[in-house]
């Protein structure tokens, strides 16, 4: 559809690996992570119609596996098709200096400065998470936002602000707390998950939604799921009691192993 935001998530786990598409009403067509293997990478956009060559850039969240398995290789993915990739400095710093990418492709994002790309203005924000220097993003174009905030222990103030009265909003909900507790995981593992640079549970992305949700807000995509300790249902639940009865906001799930559906608005 011609001028409409176009998105969806075309991997969501730490299994599966991380990776979301977005393409603004003027046709800037973005990757935000790209942590599945590169042919799969290339199936998933074949799925949904999108050529490589045609994405304007590649935006990094942080630097851990399940969010740029195509970045690390000999013959990375954003070099075989050109694609300028942005991330924070202490990315390029730590991960980042393991990938072969050219430097003319590798672009820098500083949290709190707007990349403007065309008419489309992407706004790099610090987020909680064990990585150096990690970030989510907002996207800007034709008055309307985008935000997505995955792999964050907790939700504070400079975030919600950061993506409150977004039109649409890719939020982690990783967890559920009891069952990670039970989960026969290693105790350095679940501490890790539920400390404030782990992960979200069910209730805490249940919490934040109650205070970035408005009637701007069109779109809720519940993101990186876990497969071993958290259902479907279960965010869902969560989420939807965290909201009106009379907010009219579409909350849905993103599958962990293949392209959810592409929203279009």
């Amino acid at each position: 559809m011609a001028g409409s935001f176009r998105f969806c998530s075309l991997s969501s786990s730490s299994v599966f690996g991380n990776s979301y598409y977005v393409e603004t009403p003027d046709g800037v067509r973005l990757l935000l992570d790209c942590g599945v293997p590169l042919r799969r990478l290339e199936r998933c956009l074949a799925i949904i119609g999108v050529e490589p060559s045609s994405v304007t850039a590649l935006f990094i969240t942080h630097g851990h596996r399940d969010h740029t398995a195509a970045l690390d290789l000999k013959h990375p993915f954003a070099q075989r098709y050109r694609i300028p990739v942005y991330a924070t400095g202490g990315f390029w710093r730590t991960s980042g200096a393991k990938t072969h990418l050219e430097p003319d492709l590798r672009r820098h994002v500083v949290p709190g400065r707007p990349v403007d790309l065309g008419r489309c203005r992407v706004e790099p924000f610090l987020k909680p998470h064990d990585a150096a220097e990690p970030v989510g993003y907002t996207v800007r174009s034709s008055g309307r936002a985008l935000s997505i905030a995955t792999d964050l222990g907790c939700v504070p103030e400079s975030v919600s602000d950061a993506v409150k009265d977004s039109d649409y909003l890719i939020l982690e909900s990783n967890h559920d707390r009891d069952m990670e507790l039970n989960s026969g995981r290693s105790r350095r593992l679940i501490e890790r998950v539920l400390s404030d640079v782990g992960h979200l549970s069910n209730d805490q992305a249940a919490r934040a939604l109650s205070r970035v949700v408005s009637r701007r807000t069109r779109l809720v995509l519940l993101s990186h799921l876990s497969i071993e300790c958290n259902t479907p249902d279960l965010a869902l639940r969560a989420a939807r009691a965290a909201l009106s009865p009379r907010c009219d906001t579409v909350i849905e799930v993103a599958p962990p192993d293949r392209p959810s559906r592409v929203f279009s608005y």
